[in-house]
């Protein structure tokens, strides 16, 4: 089986020549019982446009963590930090 998608591996490649499976990936959050944000909470913001560089922030701030790297970056829950 060949890496990558129709047998193209581009993920080193610049952004502009990765094929749409590699730049449009749908995302899944997986919420425990104590996580802070519940369901409904979250639901107006399910077709927020997010890119697999957003992760890395939604992580830190899913796990509560205060870093400058993600001040200005976007991630889901910070944008909604105000709905605790």
């Amino acid at each position: 089986m060949p890496l990558g998608e129709q047998g193209i591996y581009l993920h080193a490649a610049p952004y502009i020549f990765a094929p749409k499976a590699q730049t449009h990936v749908p995302a899944i959050i997986w919420m425990g019982q104590y996580f802070d944000y519940t369901r409904t909470q979250l639901l107006p913001y399910q077709d927020v446009v997010l890119s697999h560089d957003d992760l890395f922030c939604s992580l830190l701030v899913s796990f509560e963590m205060d870093t400058k790297i993600c001040k200005a970056k976007k991630a889901l829950l910070m944008e909604n930090a105000d709905i605790k």
